[in-house]
C-alpha cells in the first residue's frame, strides 16, 4: 500500500514539474544511458552554455565538455534547439570476452 502511495506521489511530482518549466542559469544532472555520468551545465549568456561531465563509462573513467549554442524555435513559445561541439576522454578500454 505504501509503495503505491509513494509511486503516485512521485508521478504527480513529475507531472507538475513538467508543466512548470523554468528558465535556469546553472543545473546539475545525470547521463544514465551513457554510463554513470554526472553533469554540470551553466550559461555564459542567454544563448551560450557549457556542459561539463564526468563519471564511469565502459569500465573506465570518462570526462568531457560540450559548448552549446541555444536558439529559440519562433513558432513555439519557450522551446529551443541547440547545437555545439566538444569532446570526451575515456582512458579505460572495454574488453569483450566470448
Amino acid at each position: 500500500m505504501k509503495t503505491k502511495l509513494y509511486l503516485a506521489a512521485f508521478a504527480l511530482t513529475l507531472m507538475f514539474s513538467a508543466v512548470q518549466a523554468q528558465d535556469y542559469k546553472s543545473a546539475i544532472g545525470a547521463k544514465l544511458g551513457y554510463g554513470l555520468i554526472g553533469s554540470y551545465k551553466t550559461f555564459f549568456n542567454e544563448k551560450s552554455a557549457i556542459d561539463i561531465f564526468g563519471g564511469f563509462r565502459w569500465g573506465g573513467l570518462a570526462a568531457g565538455a560540450y559548448y552549446l549554442n541555444h536558439t529559440p524555435i519562433k513558432t513555439v513559445d519557450r522551446l529551443q534547439w541547440y547545437w555545439g561541439f566538444g569532446g570526451s576522454f575515456t582512458p579505460g578500454a572495454m574488453v569483450l570476452e566470448m
